[in-house]
Parts: structure tokens; C-alpha cells; sequence
């Protein structure tokens, strides 16, 4: 007999069957699993960046209100705030660079 065929879900002005069809549908969830994967993965780093810019903000306002409520700038705690500042800028930075590794690398093997 005459086999069933419908449009198909990436291309639809091609005619193909069932076990196409289940094929593409497979085909499309691991996709869409992956853009979901990815999706997590940045959100992660970006949270990350956020906490670490909040922190950030947290030490110079804690700064600023102990330099005006003394008078005095503590040396230590200049030389803290500038460690923390750069130490937090290091790992954004690390963050994102893993990130593009990785974007990379699944971008090479696929």
C-alpha cells in the first residue's frame, strides 16, 4: 500500500513518514536539551559575575563608610580592597574565558 506521509517538522515542504518524523522529533528535543543546557551554563557564569560585582560594591561602600566615620584611610585596608578588586576581576574574567573554551570545543565537535 501507499505510505503515510506528512511535512516535515525542519523542513516542511518535504513529504516524509512516521519513522522520519520520530526521527526528526528526537532530533529536535536533544537540540532543544542542549540550548537549555547552554542556557543554565550561562546563567551560572552570569550570576556569578553579579555576585562577584555586588560583593565588589559591598567592600568600597564598607571602605567609604570606615575611611568617613575615622577620618583616616586604613593603608591595610587599601591594599585588601585593591587584592579583593583584582582577585574578583581575575575570576570574571577566568569565568568567561572557560566559557568560550567550551563554546569552542562543543562547536569543533559538532
Amino acid at each position: 500500500g501507499c505510505v503515510s506521509t506528512v511535512g516535515s517538522l525542519i523542513h516542511p515542504e518535504k513529504k516524509i513518514t512516521r519513522s522520519e518524523l520520530q526521527v526528526e522529533v528526537e532530533t529536535c528535543l536533544a537540540n532543544l536539551e542542549l540550548q537549555i543546557d547552554n542556557l543554565q551554563r550561562d546563567a551560572v557564569v552570569k550570576f556569578a559575575i553579579l555576585d562577584k560585582q555586588d560583593a565588589l560594591k559591598q567592600k568600597l561602600t564598607d571602605f567609604a563608610v570606615t575611611s568617613a566615620t575615622t577620618g583616616q584611610v586604613n593603608p591595610l585596608g587599601v591594599v585588601t580592597l585593591i587584592a579583593g578588586l583584582i582577585g574578583a576581576g581575575l575570576a570574571v574574567d577566568n569565568r568567561a574565558k572557560d566559557k568560550v573554551i567550551k563554546t569552542n570545543n562543543k562547536n569543533n565537535k559538532g
